[in-house]
């Protein structure tokens, strides 16, 4: 599952040279729930959250027979 993760996350990623994914936390919490943390440099502004929108539509197509939980954590730069 990681993989599928990684592989659907990597298609959402900007072309451009800067790091906007700084982690991934994918661990398995109650009931059976696989619980997955993305950290992200992008700002909250309307195209950051543009962005976590695909970032969460990417995990949720991979994870799509799986129960699961998406969070994205704000790590905005400045």
């Amino acid at each position: 599952m990681t993989r599928r993760v990684l592989a659907a996350v990597a298609q959402v990623l900007p072309d451009d040279g800067q790091n906007h994914l700084t982690r991934l936390d994918i661990h398995h919490g109650w009931g059976d729930t696989l619980n997955v943390r993305l950290h992200t440099t992008m700002p909250q502004s309307a195209i950051g959250r543009e962005f976590g929108v695909k970032l969460r539509e990417a995990v949720d197509g991979a994870l799509i027979d799986q129960r699961h939980t998406v969070e994205i954590v704000w790590d905005a730069l400045g």
